[in-house]
């Protein structure tokens, strides 16, 4: 009977311990799940209606980040720019005024 099914020994187990210990990543992730657990609450109040911080103010409006940018643009990028619209437009209105000659 052995013959058909010899015997299979087992994989030993391994008893493994991490030998570099980091308290940086550990202290790391308890404050990310102190976080998350934070945002979590926070999302819960704002989705009941509840505001999380009476104080808070909103800094950014629609279109802050393309003012930001315009403001931080040299003057030759600005001249480019414009000069650009003015091109784009020109071959507007002469597609325009090419179609309706045509029809």
């Amino acid at each position: 009977m052995s013959v058909l099914f010899p015997k299979v020994n087992k994989m030993p187990s391994w008893n493994w311990r991490p030998i570099y210990y980091d308290p940086k990543k550990d202290e790391m992730e308890q404050k990310l799940k102190a976080y998350q657990a934070k945002r979590a609450a926070e999302e819960k109040a704002a989705a009941e209606g509840k505001t999380p911080d009476p104080n808070y103010t909103p800094t950014l409006h629609r279109g802050s980040f393309r003012e930001s940018h315009e403001d931080h643009m040299s003057m030759r990028q600005k001249a480019n720019r414009q000069s650009r619209l003015i091109l784009w437009i020109t071959v507007l209105c002469l597609l325009i005024f090419t179609f309706y000659v045509l029809l």
